[in-house]
């Protein structure tokens, strides 16, 4: 693996302008992925809420479910909606 690693260091010296090229471009992948997700997370979850006491808002839905027996029930206690 060293000797891989030393012959594509090797190849990258010779080529200085492809290299250059090369990092620029995944800098500016990254950069432009890593800019898309911040904006997305923002716009879609936003900052978390915190109520006047300082706990936090709940964010969750009810969740309930129904037995084929007609039994049914809640994942998450009423007393927290």
């Amino acid at each position: 693996m060293l000797t891989g690693l030393a012959a594509a260091l090797r190849s990258l010296h010779r080529a200085p302008a492809f290299t250059g090229l090369v990092v620029l471009t995944l800098a500016r992948g990254i950069g432009a992925t890593t800019a898309m997700f911040s904006v997305v997370e923002a716009y879609q979850f936003g900052s978390a809420s915190v109520t006047g006491d300082g706990e936090p808002e709940i964010v969750a839905a009810r969740l309930t479910y129904r037995w084929s027996n007609g039994a049914s029930g809640s994942w998450i206690p009423s007393s927290r909606f």
